[in-house]
C-alpha cells in the first residue's frame, strides 16, 4: 500500500464508480453490444468500485454515490443524445 499515494482529502463520491458505472449504464441502454459484453462490462465496474473499497482509498457510500451518480448521468446521455 505504500505504492498508493493520496492525491486529495476528498473523496466523495468516487470518481472512477462514476465512470465505470456510466460506461456500463450507456452501453447498457444503447444495447449495442451483446448481453455478455454488458455483462462483462458491469462485472468489471463492480471490480473497479469493490477495489476502491479495499484499497482503502474510499468508504462505500463513496463508491455507492459514485455508481449511482454515473448510472444517472448515462441515463440523461442517452435520452440528451436521442439513441
Amino acid at each position: 500500500m505504500s505504492l498508493v499515494v493520496a492525491v486529495d482529502h476528498w473523496s466523495f463520491p468516487s470518481g472512477h464508480s462514476s465512470r465505470v458505472f456510466f460506461v456500463a449504464s450507456f452501453l447498457f441502454l444503447v444495447g449495442g453490444a451483446g448481453d455478455g459484453v454488458v455483462a462483462a462490462v458491469f462485472v468489471w465496474a463492480a471490480a473497479t468500485a469493490a477495489s476502491r473499497v479495499l484499497m482503502g482509498r474510499h468508504f462505500v457510500m463513496d463508491v455507492v454515490a459514485g455508481a449511482g451518480l454515473g448510472a444517472v448521468e448515462g441515463v440523461i446521455t442517452h435520452r440528451f443524445l436521442k439513441f
